[in-house]
């Protein structure tokens, strides 16, 4: 019988899909692009009051979205209010 000589080898290890299995509470993300120093003054701003970057600019991000929802509140009310029709 002939003597088999294969070497067996090692699978290739699949990378995980991280994209199928990220679960976010929200879908959409608000950013905005920053320039080096300025992300690492950032960071190391909140590492040291001991919170995030997220933490720290929700408050701004709250407020802006308030806004926006208030603006196009009004903006429905106007628009369905009665016209004034010339006679």
């Amino acid at each position: 019988m002939a003597e088999n000589t294969a070497k067996v080898t090692t699978a290739r290890r699949r990378r995980p899909d991280w994209r199928s299995r990220e679960v976010r509470a929200k879908e959409k993300m608000v950013a905005r692009r920053v320039s080096e120093a300025d992300h690492r003054a950032l960071r190391q701003f909140a590492d040291e009051t001991g919170t995030t970057i997220a933490e720290m600019i929700a408050p701004a991000i709250d407020a802006i979205i308030a806004q926006a929802h208030t603006y196009f509140q009004e903006a429905d009310r106007q628009e369905l209010a009665p016209q004034a029709r010339a006679s």
